[in-house]
């Protein structure tokens, strides 16, 4: 049976977004019931989002696309056995979280890009608002965690993309095109052009755990001061908190291609 999800997302703010909900589309094992988009000018990465379901065909173009914000959290995730997949900034589930505590029954798990644990960097999606993260690491549901340099280890190879370019798949072609046109914005050359899959892996994780190396145990935020933002584990087997260590970089690129190419 497929996973249905709930995807909250800061599309538009790189391109790894993009890949990650055309993985979506083309992955049976999902059932997107919802899109919610968080930070900045909501209203236009609705306007993003929307364009790619459309591309990605008519059964995607109905599903419902909506400036995030906690009422439309809520109203998705009321009926059980819908998953959070969270690949922005975590403020639109936390104030669902504080909004309606008794929601989080109906929570199983929690899925997200989120967190650093090798060396000084502060994740963008917890150091944009770290008191949301740790309201959401901190609400006892279970979580899963890509962290920063899981998706840094898996980067598109140029091949990769050219197999994009070429593909007959309006999905692909229309992924393609989003790279190339990002590469040419300041955040892509910032970047060098490297397309990380910070995104497309964290979806990834769920179709495919078993690539993955977990740790089981409890992330900490830091929200205040100099470090604040900073993700912190400790590793205990009675922790809520599984977080991928490492992955098989090779054979989730290939798997990402087998699905988009």
């Amino acid at each position: 049976m497929a996973q249905r999800i709930l995807l909250d997302m800061d599309i538009g703010q790189n391109v790894d977004d993009t890949i990650a909900l055309g993985l979506i589309c083309a992955s049976p094992e999902v059932e997107l019931k919802k899109i919610t988009t968080v930070v900045g000018d909501c209203d236009h990465r609705v306007q993003l989002a929307r364009s790619l379901l459309e591309t990605a065909g008519e059964r995607f173009a109905q599903v419902p696309v909506v400036a995030g914000n906690a009422d439309h959290v809520l109203d998705s995730l009321r009926d059980g056995d819908v998953v959070p997949v969270m690949i922005g900034p975590l403020t639109n589930l936390a104030h669902a979280i504080v909004r309606e505590p008794a929601i989080i029954r109906k929570i199983t798990r929690i899925v997200m890009m989120a967190g650093s644990f090798e060396g000084d960097r502060i994740d963008t999606n917890v150091g944009t608002d770290p008191v949301a993260a740790g309201i959401v690491l901190g609400c006892g549901v279970a979580a899963e965690l890509i962290p920063w340099h899981i998706g840094d280890s898996v980067r598109l190879p140029e091949e990769a993309l050219a197999t994009l370019r070429v593909s007959p798949r309006a999905l692909a072609s229309r992924l393609a095109a989003e790279i190339d046109a990002w590469r040419q914005t300041e955040n892509g050359r910032e970047r060098y052009g490297i397309v990380r899959l910070h995104d497309p892996i964290t979806v990834l994780s769920l179709i495919r755990p078993e690539l993955f190396e977990w740790r089981v145990g409890t992330v900490n935020v830091t929200l205040s001061g100099r470090d604040e933002g900073r993700t912190t584990f400790r590793e205990d087997p009675n922790g809520r908190h599984r977080v991928a260590w490492r992955v098989d970089a090779p054979a989730a690129i290939a798997f990402v291609m087998s699905r988009l190419g």
